[in-house]
């Protein structure tokens, strides 16, 4: 593995980023706030009821700041009046009266800022919860064909970013307020002091202008993290999910140099996220100090006593302003983090929608399944995996599918179970176009056993219901004993209560396997899709689930279809379908194709030649209910 594919992407030549810094300068703000703004559709009137509140605290507060500065002059000048003036209109009121106005509006803003605070928080989680549901929901909803090539470390990589919306949300919420409160002290310092007013636009318009370049840097950083931090999740997910291999072939450097690589990369654009960040309060911060020594010297040059509160009061005023202006920033900073994370997102999230969308009709009862000419491509490639497969199936048989490597096996099963839709021909289920039957009755009648099984964070009885809460306690029993798995009840701590996880520790592979076999029986199904059901098996337990599978062949209700190389898997079977080349090569009873067909003979005699099971071979026209097997009113149920 080359550590090329983790290194950092080339930077931007500096003439290029100075070109690109200078021209979008004016437009950067507006455009990032824009996009926020598209991003939040859903949330506009949440967005523009919380804007109204700010505006009335900022009321409540700049009343505050005024009174509170003309009491301070008041006193100054030991005066026992305070003069109150808006516009023309002037009042004159005590001290104490004065004071218990400023002590309300203080009250009322405190109280007005809490109930945002509060507002806004609860419309933060709840989009947050909004994103990540979506996330989940639209994975859920998609088809298999588009599941199938979605990485679990890429699933993890999407919902780390799950809170970039709400935390754009939560910068445009902070940054309306910021405005909203700077038009508000504005326009009151305005009345006070129209000079004061002017120095506060002018100055606040030089502070925001001088931070642009800032965010065209904070914006470029926050796209280039965020593809980082989901690749690093990507490739920490590779690592832990071919954990043998990686041992195997001695890769774990070349993971780690991969990893570190990217980690290097983060921690960079992290670092120098902070430092950009940083300048921000630092240029607020002094850049406020220097408008005030303004003010005030404006001020003490005023021949007009009456003047200095107002410029007191203005410079309150300026000074809160400043803070919220750093708000300002603050808020523009966090949206510039999180909108390329949501660009991202949504981009990631433009999945293709489902090929087919299955239909309503209830299936009750599998009486035939049939291929009729069916092909299949995958999604980008021009190879057809099936090419004109023809197939009439019937419940009461066990059918195996035996071919090559890349024959098509498992795509042709994925087709029965409706995983896949052809991209050609027809799939007919009881006379009917397959897709025509609802999801969730389909649901109740088939099961699947995949070649590799893995265990839930759940229970013995989860691992076994799949969550199906409908399943009594007694059909897990069954299944366990069916499959010889009845000894875990009294070995495991807890018995069916015990609690199993995806590695499986407690578990060897062989129980891993058998298990997923009882999830597939408990369920009743009548389509039963296996994919090398013995494989991790040793003599023993492959013969119990030898038995198993033997004992469905007399049911009129069930069909089987079993993925299978080994001999003894195939001899099972009553009918056997040999792929080659995503075509059909071969249909026959089991005992006749070992002799007909050249890759079933060389799987035979690799096998040491197994001898089929009595009664194994099909006889399409036979009775099967003349066969001495017990078959059980259940599956699940003992022989």
């Amino acid at each position: 593995m080359s550590s090329a594919a983790g290194s950092r992407p080339p930077e931007i030549p500096t003439a290029r980023a100075r070109r690109l810094r200078w021209k979008d300068l004016v437009s950067l703000r507006q455009d990032l706030v824009s996009k926020a703004w598209r991003f939040l559709a859903t949330e506009r009137r949440a967005l523009l009821g919380l804007t109204l509140l700010a505006v009335i605290a900022a009321q409540a507060e700049s009343v505050a700041l005024v009174l509170i500065a003309l009491i301070a002059d008041t006193v100054a000048r030991g005066s026992g009046n305070v003069e109150v003036s808006v516009g023309p209109i002037s009042v004159e009121l005590g001290v104490v009266t004065t004071g218990l106005g400023a002590l309300a509006m203080v009250g009322a803003a405190a109280v007005l800022v809490y109930t945002y605070g509060r507002l806004a928080a609860r419309a933060w989680a709840r989009l947050e919860r909004g994103d990540r549901d979506r996330i989940v929901l639209a994975y859920a909803e998609s088809d298999w064909e588009y599941q199938s090539t979605q990485k679990s470390s890429r699933m993890q990589g999407r919902l780390r970013l799950m809170s970039a919306r709400a935390n754009t949300f939560s910068g445009l919420v902070g940054w309306s307020r910021a405005v909203a409160t700077i038009v508000v002290f504005v326009a009151v310092a305005a009345v006070m002091s129209p000079l004061a007013a002017a120095v506060i636009v002018g100055c606040g318009a030089a502070l925001s202008l001088a931070v642009l370049p800032i965010r065209l840097k904070t914006v470029r950083i926050a796209r280039r993290t965020a593809d980082v931090e989901v690749n690093l999740t990507e490739d920490f997910g590779d690592a832990v999910d071919q954990g043998p291999d990686v041992h195997v072939f001695g890769a774990w450097p070349a993971f780690i140099n991969r990893f570190m690589t990217r980690s290097n990369s983060l921690e960079r654009l992290r670092d120098r996220a902070g430092a950009v960040k940083a300048l921000l309060p630092v240029v607020y911060q002094y850049g406020a100090l220097l408008i005030i020594v303004v003010i005030m010297v404006v001020a003490s040059m005023s021949e007009t006593s009456g003047e200095l509160g107002r410029f007191a009061a203005s410079a309150l005023l300026l000074l809160r302003s400043v803070q919220y202006g750093q708000m300002l920033q603050v808020s523009l900073q966090q949206i510039a983090s999180s909108v390329p994370a949501v660009e991202f997102l949504q981009k990631e999230m433009d999945a293709p929608p489902p090929r087919v969308v299955p239909g309503e009709l209830p299936l009750d009862a599998l009486e035939s399944l049939e291929l009729r000419g069916v092909g299949y491509e995958y999604p980008g490639t021009e190879q057809s995996a099936l090419s004109d497969v023809t197939l009439s199936l019937r419940p009461g048989v066990i059918v195996g599918l035996a071919g090559p490597s890349g024959s098509g096996k498992s795509t042709l099963a994925q087709i029965l179970l409706r995983l896949r839709w052809p991209t050609a021909g027809q799939y007919v289920v009881n006379g009917h176009d397959a897709q025509v039957f609802s999801a969730e009755s389909w649901s109740r009648l088939a099961s699947h056993v995949p070649q590799e099984p893995h265990l839930l964070h759940g229970t013995l009885t989860e691992n076994v219901t799949f969550f199906d809460d409908s399943i009594p306690v007694e059909a897990v029993v069954r299944s366990l004993e069916t499959v010889g798995l009845r000894t875990l009840i009294e070995t495991l701590p807890g018995g069916l209560d015990a609690q199993l996880g995806p590695t499986g520790r407690s578990l060897s592979g062989g129980q891993i396997q058998r298990l997923a076999i009882a999830r597939a029986f408990v369920r009743s199904p009548r389509l039963v899709v296996l994919d090398e059901p013995t494989s991790a098996l040793d003599v023993n337990a492959e013969r119990m689930i030898g038995d198993a599978l033997a004992a469905l062949r007399g049911r009129s209700d069930v069909l089987v279809v079993v993925i299978a190389h080994r001999p003894s898997t195939l001899a099972l079977c009553d009918q056997i379908v040999v792929l080659n080349g995503g075509r059909v090569s071969a249909v026959g009873r089991s005992e006749d194709l070992a002799e007909q067909n050249d890759f079933l003979a060389a799987t035979w005699a690799a096998g040491a030649a197994v001898e089929p099971t009595s009664g194994a071979g099909l006889i399409v026209d036979t009775n099967t209910a003349d066969r001495p097997v017990h078959v059980p009113s259940r599956l699940g149920e003992p022989a």
